[in-house]
C-alpha cells in the first residue's frame, strides 16, 4: 500500500513537472517575446534592483525615471514579483533571465496550490486534471507572453493556495497552526502581488468564507479568520498602507482617462462567441452547462459539502461572465469601484480560476454509465475543455533581446525610458510633463556659487556650497512627501515649482546642503507595523513548526 501511494505521488509530481514545463517552455529560448509591457516590466526591475543595491528597504524611490526628475512608483506598485526577480538579478543572472526563473517558480506554485485545494473538493481523483488545467489555461500565457503582465500572473499563482487553506480552517473544527500560518503567508502575499486581482479575488474569497462556515456548521472559525486577516494586514502594511493613504499625491486620473475606461472595453459578440479566441466565453458556458446538469442527475454518494461549493462557485462563474458582456456595460459606468480595472476582461483571472477547479468535478463524477443522459453531458464537457485549450494562442510574437547594459541606470534615464505606460506614478505636483534629461543635479540662481558633491545616492544628495550672496536653488528632482532639505543640519523650509521641482533658499557664506528622501508619518507607522507582524509571524512558523515535529516525529515510547 506504502509502495502503490509512493509511486501515485511520484506521478503525480511528474505530471505537475511537465505541466510546468509546458507551460514555461517558451522561455527556454534566448530574449523574451515582446509583448505589450516587456520593456516596461524590464525598466521596473532594473530600478526596482538598482534601489536595493543602493540601500532601500522597503523599496519606494526610482532615482531615474522621467529623465532622473524621479518617482515614487514602488511606493503603489506591488513588490511581490519585483523582490523575487530582484534577488535572482542581484545572484548574478541578467534581467530577462531573472524575470524567466521568477515566472516558472511562481508557476509551480500555482500548480501545486490548484493541486492541493482541488484535492480537498475530489480527492486524489480530478485534483492532478485540475492542476494541469490551470497551469495551462490560456489566459495565464496570455498574460506572461503577449500581456506581459507578470505581477497579475504572479498572483494568480498564489490564488490557489489562498482558498486552500480557507478550506482547511473551514472544514477543520480545530484548524492546526499550520493551516493559520499558510493562510497568513498565502494572503499576504496576494496583498503584495497585484491590486487589482486582490480587488477582484477578495469579494469571492470573503463571501467563500462566509458561506464555509455555514456550511460546515462552525461559525467558532471566525476567530481563526479574523486573527489570520489582522496578521495579513500587519505583514503587509509597510506596502498597503502607504498605497491608501499617500495615492492622493499621484495622477491616479490617468487611469480611467479615454481609451482605459471599462465599460470601452467589453468584449463584442465576436470575441465571446468565438471558437479560437482567449476572451470566448464557450468554454465557460459548456462547463457551467454541464454541471448543472450533472447535478440534476448527481450520483447518490457525492457530499451535500461539495455540492455546495460547486453551485457557489459556478455562481461566481456567471457573474464573472455577465460583467464581461456588453450587458452590463451600465454597471461599469456607473460603479466607482468596478472603473479602475480599466479592462473588464481581466476577470477573466477568477473566471479561469473557477472554470479549472469546477472541471475537475467532471472527472471526480465519471463512471461507467450507460445512461444517454450521462453520455451526452460529458461530451458537452469535454467540448468544454476542447474550446478552452483550442484557445491556447498559436502565437505570442517576436523575441526581444534586451541587455542589462541597454537598462543601466544612465540609459534609462538620458533615453527617459517608461515604468508604465500612463502618468499615473508622477507626483501631483508636477502638472507638466518632464523635460528633457536632467545635466546637473541642482542648480542656484546665483552662478558665482561653487559646489563640492560629498554625496550623491538615488534618495540622499549632500553638497558642500561656497556661496557669495543669498541665492535660491532648485533641485531637479520631482516633489513627493517625504523629501526634506537641509542646511547645515538644520531644516530649511521650500516651495514647489510649476514643474513640481524642490526650491530653496541659501544663505550666504559656507554651507553644507543635504537633501533627502525620508519617512513620512504613515510611511514610519506601516513600517513599524509591518516588523511587529513579522515578529508575531516568525513565531507562528515556530510554533507550527514545533506541532509538526510532535505529530510526525514524537519517540514512540513516551
Amino acid at each position: 500500500m506504502a509502495r502503490h501511494r509512493t509511486i501515485a505521488i511520484f506521478v503525480n509530481v511528474l505530471i505537475l513537472l511537465s505541466a510546468s514545463v509546458w507551460a514555461c517552455r517558451n522561455l527556454l529560448y534566448e530574449g523574451f517575446h515582446q509583448g505589450h509591457d516587456l520593456s516596461i516590466e524590464l525598466v521596473r526591475l532594473a530600478e526596482y534592483t538598482q534601489a536595493l543595491k543602493d540601500g532601500q528597504v522597503p523599496v519606494r524611490w526610482s532615482a531615474n525615471l522621467y529623465g532622473g526628475y524621479g518617482s515614487p512608483i514602488f511606493n503603489f506598485f506591488p513588490p511581490l514579483f519585483l523582490t523575487l526577480a530582484a534577488l535572482f538579478k542581484l545572484s548574478g543572472l541578467s534581467l530577462i533571465v531573472a524575470t524567466k526563473w521568477t515566472i516558472f517558480i511562481f508557476t509551480l506554485f500555482g500548480g501545486l496550490g490548484m493541486y492541493l485545494l482541488a484535492k480537498e473538493f475530489y480527492g486524489e481523483r480530478g485534483s492532478i486534471f485540475c492542476a494541469s488545467l490551470y497551469l495551462l489555461a490560456p489566459y495565464h500565457l496570455v498574460d506572461i507572453y503577449v500581456r506581459n503582465a507578470f505581477s497579475e500572473y504572479s498572483a494568480m499563482m498564489i490564488v490557489p493556495f489562498v482558498f486552500y487553506s480557507l478550506t482547511l480552517i473551514l472544514k477543520n473544527k480545530n484548524p492546526s497552526p499550520a493551516s493559520n500560518f499558510l493562510l497568513i503567508t498565502s494572503g499576504t502575499l496576494l496583498c503584495l502581488s497585484h491590486n487589482l486581482s486582490l480587488m477582484m479575488y477578495g469579494p469571492i474569497l470573503i463571501a467563500y468564507a462566509l458561506f464555509g462556515m455555514t456550511l460546515y456548521q462552525n461559525p467558532g472559525r471566525i476567530k481563526n479568520l479574523v486573527t489570520s486577516g489582522l496578521a495579513i494586514f500587519c505583514l503587509s502594511a509597510f506596502y498597503m498602507l502607504p498605497l491608501i493613504f499617500e495615492q492622493k499625491f499621484i495622477q491616479t486620473q490617468w487611469l480611467t482617462a479615454e481609451q482605459f475606461q471599462a465599460h470601452r472595453n467589453l468584449f463584442g459578440p465576436d470575441l465571446l462567441f468565438s471558437l479560437n479566441h482567449w476572451g470566448s466565453i464557450l468554454p465557460y458556458g459548456a462547463i457551467l452547462l454541464s454541471l448543472s446538469l450533472l447535478l440534476l442527475i448527481r450520483r447518490k454518494d457525492l457530499s451535500r459539502v461539495l455540492l455546495a461549493k460547486l453551485a457557489l462557485f459556478g455562481i461566481f462563474l456567471g457573474g464573472l461572465i455577465f460583467l464581461m458582456m456588453p450587458v452590463s456595460e451600465r454597471l461599469w459606468e456607473e460603479i466607482d469601484f468596478l472603473k479602475i480595472f480599466q479592462f473588464p476582461w481581466r476577470l477573466m483571472s477568477p473566471a479561469s480560476f473557477i472554470f479549472c477547479l469546477e472541471a475537475g468535478f467532471l472527472i471526480f463524477h465519471s463512471r461507467p454509465n450507460k445512461d444517454l443522459r450521462h453520455m451526452l453531458i460529458m461530451i458537452i464537457a469535454l467540448l468544454g475543455i476542447g474550446l478552452f485549450m483550442a484557445q491556447y494562442p498559436s502565437s505570442f510574437g517576436s523575441r526581444a533581446v534586451i541587455q542589462d547594459r541597454e537598462l543601466a541606470p544612465e540609459e534609462i534615464r538620458q533615453k527617459q525610458f517608461r515604468a508604465t505606460i500612463l502618468d499615473e506614478y508622477r507626483p501631483r505636483w508636477a502638472v507638466k510633463p518632464p523635460q528633457p534629461p536632467i545635466r546637473e543635479q541642482w542648480i542656484t540662481s546665483e552662478p558665482a556659487v561653487s559646489m563640492r558633491s560629498l554625496l550623491e545616492k538615488p534618495t540622499k544628495i549632500e553638497y558642500q556650497c561656497s556661496v557669495p550672496e543669498k541665492s535660491l536653488s532648485t533641485v531637479h528632482v520631482f516633489y513627493f512627501p517625504g523629501w526634506n532639505v537641509s542646511l547645515d543640519e538644520k531644516a530649511v523650509a521650500f516651495d514647489i515649482t510649476p514643474e513640481g521641482l524642490i526650491r530653496f533658499p541659501i544663505e550666504k557664506g559656507k554651507r553644507k546642503v543635504v537633501i533627502q528622501f525620508e519617512k513620512t508619518p504613515i510611511r514610519t507607522a506601516a513600517n513599524s507595523i509591518s516588523i511587529v507582524g513579522l515578529i508575531l509571524y516568525a513565531g507562528l512558523a515556530a510554533r507550527s513548526l514545533l506541532r509538526f515535529r510532535q505529530r510526525h516525529f514524537a519517540n514512540p515510547s513516551t
